[in-house]
C-alpha cells in the first residue's frame, strides 16, 4: 500500500513548505519507536523525551508529519460532546469523566502554545450545537438538562438569534457552550513538529511494512531498511488494522469538506460581520461548519466508510475526474470555481456532499455572499472526530 496525501489542503497550504524532511535510509536501533507522526505520535515523542533523558527515540510516518488527519480536521477543541449516548442520570458520572479528559487536553495544549509562543489562531469562541430541524428541540433540551446538572454554562438560541450570530438563516435552533476552542489545525501540528526535542529523530515518507518481536527487541521492516527497537508505540489510529493491531477495533472514516477563499469586506458586511464561530451537528455525522479567523467558511459534510487499502492512483484519478464534472455541472450557474482533488487519504465523496453544499451556498447567496469555493476533501481517521 502506497499512502500519499494530496497537495491541496487549505489548512496545510497556509503554511510555508517544510525543507527539513528526512527519509529513513539506513538501519537503526533505538529505545523507543513511535509509528505515526500526527498529534498522538508527536505528543508521545515529546513526553517520552522529557521522561527518558538519554534514551534514543525515533518517530516514523508513511506520509509527511502532521499532514494526515491532524492537519485536515475542522480545528475544534471540545469540552462537551452531544452524541455520546450519555442521556440518563445513570451515565452522568461517566460523561463527567469524559469531559474532564477533554478539559485536560485543552489545558495541555494551552500550556504548550503559551510555552512555545505558538500562533495557531487560538480562539476561545465556544461552539454551537445547531440544527435546521425543529424536531431536534427535544434532544437539545435533554442535553441542556445534562449540562445544567454538571455545571456547564450554556444557552439555547432560536432562528432569529442564530441568524444574527452566524450570518445565515439556515439553522432553526442551537445550544451554545462557552468552553470550546477554535484553532488552525495545520499551524498547531506544524508547531509540534518544529518544537520536537533534538533528541527525537523524525523520519517521514518511511512506511512501516512489518514488525515482529524477537527475544527482548522488536524488529521493524521498512522498504529498504530496518529499525530494531526495545519498545514500540503505535499512533496510526485508523491504520492500526494494516499493522495487525486491534484488527476489529476501529476503522478509517472518510469525510468531505469545503473551504472558501476569505470573504471580501463587502461580503462580510453583508452577513452582519459575525465574530468567529463554530457549529457542530446535533445529529450523528451531520455537518460541521466554521467561520475562520481570516473570514473563510469551512463546511465539513458527509461521513462514509471506505477502505483506503484497496484504492490505487488510477481509481482515485478516475473518481476525481467524475467529481470535477459533477461540480462544474452543479455550480456553473453560480460562476464558482471548485477544484476536485484525490489522494489515498483524500477520497472524493458521494454526490450527497455536493447537494448539501449547494443548499448552503444558496442560503449565503440570498444574503449577497458570492464566493469562489475551494474543495478540500478531507479524510479524517479514527472514531468520532468532529
Amino acid at each position: 500500500m502506497n499512502i500519499k496525501n494530496d497537495d491541496n489542503c487549505g489548512w496545510i497550504n497556509d503554511l510555508e513548505k517544510r525543507k527539513n524532511i528526512k527519509i529513513l535510509n539506513e538501519n537503526l536501533e533505538c529505545d523507543y519507536l513511535i509509528v505515526g507522526a500526527g498529534y498522538t505520535g508527536l505528543s508521545a515523542a515529546r513526553k517520552l523525551s522529557e521522561l527518558n533523558v538519554g534514551k534514543k527515540i525515533i518517530i516514523v510516518d508513511a506520509q509527511l508529519a502532521g499532514e494526515g488527519a491532524s492537519g485536515r480536521n475542522s480545528g475544534y477543541l471540545v469540552d462537551t460532546t452531544l452524541n455520546d449516548g450519555f442521556t440518563s442520570n445513570k451515565e452522568l458520572s461517566n460523561y463527567k469523566k469524559k469531559t474532564d479528559i477533554y478539559q485536560l487536553g485543552i489545558d495541555t495544549i494551552k500550556r504548550f502554545i503559551n510555552k512555545h509562543k505558538v500562533d495557531c489562531d487560538w480562539k476561545e469562541a465556544g461552539k454551537y450545537f445547531a440544527s435546521s430541524q425543529l424536531d431536534d428541540y427535544k434532544k437539545l433540551i435533554n442535553f441542556s438538562n445534562i449540562l445544567s446538572k454538571l455545571g456547564f454554562k450554556h444557552n439555547l438560541f432560536n432562528k432569529e438569534e442564530l441568524s444574527k450570530k452566524l450570518g445565515t438563516n439556515f439553522y432553526n435552533l442551537a445550544l451554545y457552550t462557552k468552553g470550546g476552542i477554535l484553532l488552525h489545525p495545520g499551524k498547531l501540528v506544524r508547531a509540534m513538529i518544529d518544537t520536537l526535542s533534538d533528541k527525537v529523530e523524525l523520519f517521514e515518507r518511511s512506511q512501516l511494512l512489518e514488525w515482529k518481536k524477537h527475544k527482548d527487541s522488536i524488529h521493524c521492516k521498512f522498504i529498504n531498511n530496518k529499525i530494531i527497537t526495545k519498545k514500540i508505540i503505535f499512533c496510526t489510529n485508523g491504520f492500526l488494522k494494516s499493522l495487525g493491531i486491534k484488527v476489529n477495533y476501529n476503522f478509517p472514516l472518510t469525510l468531505t469538506a469545503s473551504m472558501t477563499r476569505p470573504l471580501t469586506k463587502d461580503e462580510f458586511i453583508s452577513i452582519g460581520e459575525p465574530s468567529e464561530w463554530g457549529v457542530l451537528p446535533v445529529r450523528h455525522m451531520g455537518a460541521t461548519i466554521r467561520m475562520t479567523k481570516d473570514k473563510r467558511i469551512l463546511i465539513r459534510n458527509t461521513a462514509e466508510v471506505h477502505n483506503p487499502f484497496i484504492m490505487n492512483s488510477n481509481v482515485l484519478k478516475k473518481e476525481s475526474c467524475i467529481k470535477k464534472l459533477e461540480l462544474k455541472k452543479d455550480f456553473q450557474h453560480y460562476q464558482m470555481i471548485l477544484y476536485s482533488l484525490a489522494g489515498q487519504v483524500l477520497y472524493p465523496e458521494h454526490v450527497m456532499a455536493l447537494k448539501f453544499l449547494k443548499k448552503l451556498i444558496i442560503i449565503f447567496l440570498q444574503r449577497a455572499v458570492i464566493m469562489d469555493l475551494v474543495l478540500v476533501l478531507a479524510h479524517y481517521l479514527g472514531n468520532r472526530l468532529q
